[in-house]
């Protein structure tokens, strides 16, 4: 057989079409790791991202439940000056002065027909 220019250009069509289908195969195995990795990576970032959102959430939570505390212990003491002062004013007979000088202005003026704190 002579070696003459069609076996040559058979040859090399072969290992022109051989040589990417050996490279694809070999590749293929390295090809999938990587794509693996990144699928590893991306969700490693996604798994980062939802535990300082979940962090970030606990944290509002717990500064929520503590002014909530403090508010309510606020309205507590707040009650408790309420009361306080309620008795105060009932142990000094002021609710009583304080009757007297309430239905002192509350009469209307017979001559003019206005109450006290009236302006004309």
């Amino acid at each position: 057989m002579e070696d003459g220019p069609l076996t040559y250009s058979i040859i090399t069509s072969i290992t022109t079409i051989i040589g990417p289908i050996i490279t694809w195969f070999l590749a293929r195995k390295k090809n999938a790791a990587e794509v693996d990795s990144n699928i590893i990576e991306n969700m490693k970032e996604s798994l980062d991202f939802y535990k300082q959102l979940s962090d970030d959430t606990r944290r509002r939570l717990d500064d929520a439940l503590k002014r909530n505390d403090e508010l309510e212990q606020k309205v507590n003491d707040l009650q408790k000056q309420v009361m306080t002062l309620s008795m105060m004013v009932a142990g000094y007979g002021l609710q009583e002065k304080l009757n007297i000088i309430t239905d002192g202005e509350s009469d209307v003026n017979e001559d003019t027909g206005e109450s006290p704190g009236e302006c004309s």
